[in-house]
């Protein structure tokens, strides 16, 4: 299907962002994590031991040669992803737009979702982006004009920390070993760094490191899995920003990508060895498949739609893009058709469709298990998280569906400790 009229896409634009709490975005990318007890602690040791360099306004320890675990969410997925064995368990952890709250449950190795409701943790406004920071075990949350600091490494996990920031961020990610945090501003036009808070037990302020205003509604910003660039789609400035991270934490500003008029490039997941950039087109209701070149500019190769044909797609907004550890199959989420997309990615790093499955209403956002057999997809209408096996040949069964809260925005999923 081709890319909507930019007429068209206008009165898409105005459907989609109706309110403040629909500006908080779905991502992603996919960050898996394992609990490993006192190795988790070691490691919490080694990142405030590096990150005092940053407070101190010295120069930030530049991203180490070899690749730490992740969560699985919206963000980068690490390439060398840690060992999952067959009958893990995970926690999943759902942002609540309109309860305020940051729900929590229970994922087991069949793909049955169980909610934990006292382990539920309440935060000071409309709950959105989320990103799992894994050597400090914290989870970063956008709330309205904030980003709280949520700690994992206990029996329940407990906010210990919220910092106000100028804006809502849409879209939040880390660089440089958990030192530096991104965030993508829609309503500003901005991208912004932040230096993270080292070994402060709730690290507020994060010290702003920078401001990127050279773009127009960045709806995502997303590291690349050696921790080296990173990568901002603006949704109505219809191009994807590149950007190199530098040793300091500074974000250089490699060049733009131009996108179809139209199009609305929404959020961008990488391929496991950075060849690939995948990009939901929210407007045009498509998938675009860029190869990255060696100065980390986009070139485009293919694109596809996500909708199955005959669909009138003024009905449809395209929203988050999952990929498989394993590079192996791509999924998107359809708000309107409501469904999950599903492609299988050949050794071209091009994408063959595999049709649509039906979600809960209004798939904002949906999160991938760090062993990639797993979608949970939340439905912003329904108050429901829906768990899908992902089967051999890449499609998606259901497995079942819990009642979460209002208005759930974004899926994070992280492994438990396997003993």
């Amino acid at each position: 299907m081709a890319p909507t009229s930019a007429g068209s896409a206008a009165s898409k634009r105005s459907a989609s962002h109706g309110g403040t709490v629909d500006r908080i975005p779905s991502r992603p990318s996919p960050y898996p994590q394992l609990k490993i007890g006192p190795f988790v602690v070691l490691m919490c040791f080694l990142v405030a031991s590096c990150t005092q360099t940053a407070e101190g306004g010295g120069e930030l320890v530049p991203p180490s040669t070899t690749s730490s675990p992740t969560s699985a969410t919206g963000s980068s997925t690490s390439a060398a992803l840690l060992s999952v064995p067959p009958d893990q368990s995970f926690t999943v952890y759902v942002s609540l737009g309109g309860d305020n709250k940051v729900a929590v449950l229970g994922l087991d190795p069949d793909g049955g979702l169980t909610l934990r409701e006292n382990l539920a943790v309440d935060v000071p406004g409309p709950a959105g982006a989320m990103v799992l920071e894994p050597l400090s075990n914290r989870l970063l949350v956008g709330v309205g004009n904030s980003i709280a600091t949520i700690a994992l490494d206990g029996p329940q996990p407990i906010l210990i920390g919220s910092t106000p920031v100028d804006g809502e961020p849409v879209y939040i990610d880390h660089a440089l070993d958990g030192q530096l945090l991104l965030a993508a501003y829609f309503g500003e036009d901005q991208v912004r760094s932040y230096a993270l808070g080292g070994n402060d037990p709730a690290p507020q302020p994060y010290p702003r490191q920078q401001v990127d205003d050279s773009g127009i509604e960045p709806h995502a910003v997303v590291v690349n899995q050696q921790g080296t660039r990173a990568y901002a789609p603006h949704r109505n400035g219809e191009a994807v920003v590149a950007y190199s991270i530098e040793p300091a934490g500074v974000l250089k500003r490699i060049g733009a990508t131009p996108t179809e008029p139209g199009t609305g490039p929404r959020h961008l997941v990488l391929s496991p060895d950075d060849g690939f950039a995948y990009v939901i087109n929210e407007h045009a209701d498509t998938v675009t498949v860029y190869e990255v070149d060696g100065v980390g500019m986009l070139q485009i190769r293919q694109t596809l739609s996500t909708l199955p044909d005959g669909f009138d797609n003024e009905a449809n907004t395209g929203a988050d893009i999952h990929l498989t550890p394993d590079g192996a199959f791509l999924y998107t989420s359809n708000r309107g058709h409501d469904s999950i997309a599903m492609f299988s990615v050949g050794s071209d790093g091009l994408l063959t469709a595999l049709g649509q499955v039906p979600t809960q209403p209004r798939p904002r956002d949906f999160g991938m298990s760090p062993d990639g057999r797993f979608l949970v997809v939340a439905g912003q209408d329904s108050g429901f998280v829906e768990a899908y096996r992902i089967e051999a040949d890449g499609r998606l069964t259901t497995v079942g569906s819990v009642a979460v809260g209002e208005r759930p925005v974004w899926v994070t999923i992280v492994g438990n400790d396997s003993a």
